[in-house]
């Protein structure tokens, strides 16, 4: 084969010997490194050994016997590796093109610029027809030098409809939409997908990945993690290999992987039939499922015995060692799924011990007998036992079992999820009043009145963040790293603290709540153009944004993180650290904000009504003194909670101190337990007396005897202080409730933003 080039004299073409041929310095192609390229030169190599050379090298002369090779240092490449692996001899005769010198390097350049590359489409349809005519894939990988995996994905992307390879080929769809659509063989599934998302405009890997996930399951979902392959081949299942994906394959029978996982699931429920009313199954017992029930805790956690510690111990070591296995790229899919077996296995032996250790936590028969268990899976295909759940039916009796104090407004000892436990001790009440009963939990704040107050602190936290965008950016890039991990092991379950990913624990507000101006501000809106979020196109809605000034788009995130965040008081078992320190750089104050959403003085029926006797008298003696609280001792408790509310409100006719003190006098929960933490013992000890000094603490930084009142920290020191210069002025509530509002304050983007 000739080429014309010009300026050439006669180029002929010739037999030169392999071993006289060089790669000439006017070769334009370099060579390179890319392993893309290295993989290439082996298709070549393969190619050349099947097919023969099918063009001819560009050489020139270089003295009497050798040429230098202007184009097909390539080909020459592959010549001489076939010759070092003997599949050719040394002086095996390469049909060449001889030209002289000038037109050597323009030989080159027209030779490797000029030449169009065959479509991946073209390459994948070409091996789809050689799989037709009977070629196996190990033929074909032999023949063109890949893996037989390359050849089973060029196969399966060549067998797509046509109407899918020529979208392909045109640039209507990319490569990962074309394999997206490979993930399974079923081409009238893959065309019929095709022209609904076409007619819909969302012709994309992500929506084909998501229809696929709707029809058929993938063996690392949690019921086929349960059951197993083997057991569910045994029932007649099928499975296909996606060749796309490495980690799973297709369970082509979800209804039957779901029939057996609820049959398994049924066969442990059994084990709890005897011990509680009622028991259940459900593969996936979300947050929102168990937002229909009451949840009842144990009176008594078990301990692991020191066999269970062991274990635990051991399958802890286990998985560490798999997961930094499996952090190695370079490891073969057949040993990161033997990894990956070992993970499910060490992870469903430290499951079981837990739920061995869970079995014998202690529940009284007031709850086995009017609650029940469900039995469902995490994630990872490990059982979950959901027990003390109570049925809306059920709530009454059950209520009614554990109440013992329904005169003085008790909700009963039900759970909220997530809800604290942390016990607190009786305050010393003036007048003879009643302590709070024995064992109520959270100081006898009921879990239903302390939903309410996560309520209020959430809305004075949101709207303080909102106004302060260099805060809510820390917040968000810290939960965001702390999310990625940058390849560092993560330390552990941490409390979530804003609500982005799956585990967010919400709450639940009672209908008074609902109805109350503190709802309004829950969750704040910024006074900005939110126009662009109308956009249904993204890029065109990502350029309307970016397009806002920096001060908008620090309020729009700055709102943003507050909405997120995850309701809490501070002395919630399950808060995070994270979370309260963030709350701690706001240096909120809390009476403020929540005067000026309507929250404070505390509504009677809100809070004070929900408040037994002891509780209240005891918020009344600390702020108001003992003598006012043993006065209100013998009422009623209706008439006890409404002259309560009465006296924290602004009275401007008493001393400044104890008005200062009631207008801010907060339950427990609302000061950062930051703050608690870092009081020194000079601030601190103006809330303790000496003969109580050394009391037990409970987690809001009181002394037990003090802990039931509700009192705060803060306010306790106004009151005990005396000092009336210290106290901040009365408050008012702030006009408006609008948006605008929440503007006020620091609004500018963080340096880094803005560099």
């Amino acid at each position: 084969m000739q080429k014309a080039t010009p300026n050439a004299a006669s180029p002929e073409t010739r037999l030169i010997p392999l071993n006289k041929l060089r790669v000439d310095e006017r070769n334009v192609r370099s060579a390179s490194g890319d392993p893309a390229r290295a993989q290439a030169d082996a298709e070549l190599v393969a190619s050349i050994q099947a097919h023969g050379l099918l063009e001819n090298l560009v050489v020139v002369p270089r003295g009497k016997t050798l040429y230098g090779v202007a184009a097909g240092a390539r080909r020459l490449r592959a010549l001489k590796a076939l010759a070092a692996d003997k599949a050719i001899p040394k002086d095996h005769a390469v049909p060449c093109l001889v030209v002289d010198g000038d037109a050597a390097v323009e030989s080159s350049l027209a030779e490797n610029a000029v030449r169009i590359a065959m479509h991946p489409a073209d390459q994948v349809v070409a091996f789809s027809r050689l799989a037709r005519d009977g070629a196996t894939a190990e033929q074909i990988a032999a023949r063109f030098g890949v893996a037989e995996r390359t050849v089973q994905k060029r196969v399966r992307l060549g067998g797509l409809p046509a109407e899918i390879v020529d979208a392909y080929r045109d640039g209507r769809i990319n490569a990962d939409t074309a394999e997206a659509f490979a993930l399974t063989a079923d081409t009238g599934f893959q065309s019929s997908l095709f022209k609904a998302l076409t007619e819909s405009g969302q012709l994309y890997g992500h929506a084909v990945r998501h229809a696929l996930a709707n029809r058929q399951a993938r063996s690392d979902s949690p019921a086929a993690l349960f059951v197993g392959l083997e057991a569910y081949r045994t029932a007649g299942g099928s499975t296909e290999d996606p060749l796309f994906e490495d980690d799973y394959v297709t369970i082509l029978d979800p209804k039957l992987m779901e029939e057996l996982a609820q049959q398994k699931l049924n066969a442990v429920a059994t084990d709890y039939a005897e011990d509680w009313k009622w028991t259940a199954t459900q593969i996936e017992f979300t947050w929102v499922d168990q937002q229909n029930y009451l949840i009842a805790d144990a009176e008594r956690r078990a301990d692991f015995t020191d066999e269970e510690t062991a274990a635990l111990t051991e399958a802890e070591r286990r998985i560490e060692d798999a997961g930094v296995q499996l952090d190695d790229v370079d490891i073969d899919a057949e040993r990161r799924r033997t990894l990956w077996d070992t993970l499910t296995r060490e992870q469903n032996r430290y499951a079981e011990i837990e739920r061995a250790r869970a079995d014998r936590d202690g529940f009284a028969e007031a709850i086995r007998s009017n609650a029940g268990v469900i039995v469902a899976l995490d994630r990872d295909g490990n059982l979950e036992i959901h027990r003390g759940l109570v049925r809306a039916e059920d709530a009454a009796a059950y209520r009614a079992a554990r109440s013992g104090d329904s005169g003085n407004g008790a909700d009963g000892n039900v759970s909220a999820p997530n809800a604290p436990g942390a016990s607190a001790g009786a305050p010393n009440l003036p007048g003879g009043a009643d302590p709070a009963p024995a064992g109520r939990k959270n100081g006898g704040y009921t879990d239903a009145l302390r939903n309410d107050l996560r309520i209020m602190r959430t809305a004075a936290v949101r709207r303080v963040l909102a106004r302060n965008p260099a805060v809510a950016t820390d917040l968000i890039g810290f939960v965001l790293a702390r999310m990625t991990g940058f390849g560092r092991r993560h330390p552990g379950y941490e409390p979530p603290v804003l609500a982005i990913r799956g585990e967010y624990q919400g709450v639940y507000a009672s209908d008074a709540m609902k109805a109350s101006e503190t709802m309004k501000h829950l969750d704040p809106v910024p006074a900005v153009d939110l126009g662009w979020l109308a956009e249904v196109d993204a890029a065109a809605s990502f350029r309307a944004y970016r397009a806002l000034p920096d001060e908008d788009r620090a309020s729009v995130l700055a709102h943003a993180v507050a909405s997120l965040t995850v309701p809490h008081l501070a002395d919630d078992r399950d808060v995070s650290g994270a979370h309260e320190e963030a709350v701690c750089n706001l240096d909120i104050d809390f009476p403020a904000e929540l005067a000026a959403i309507g929250a404070q003085p505390f509504d009677t029926d809100l809070v004070w009504n929900r408040m037994n006797k002891g509780l209240i008298l005891g918020a009344a003696s600390e702020t108001l003194g003992d003598d006012w609280a043993s006065k209100h001792s013998g009422l009623k408790k209706k008439d006890l909670a409404a002259a309560t509310a009465e006296a924290f409100r602004h009275d401007p006719a008493r001393d400044n101190a104890v008005d200062a003190a009631a207008v801010r006098w907060l339950p427990p929960g609302f000061a950062p337990v930051a703050d608690i933490a870092e009081a020194t013992p000079e601030k601190t000890s103006d809330t303790v007396s000496e003969s109580n000094a050394d009391a037990p603490r409970d987690g809001n930084g009181t002394s037990a005897e003090a802990s039931g009142n509700g009192q705060s920290a803060e306010g306790a020191a106004t009151v005990a202080s005396g000092n009336a210069e210290s106290a901040e002025p009365p408050l008012t509530p702030a006009p408006g409730n609008g948006a605008a509002e929440l503007l006020d304050g620091d609004t500018s983007l963080p340096a880094f933003l803005t560099s």
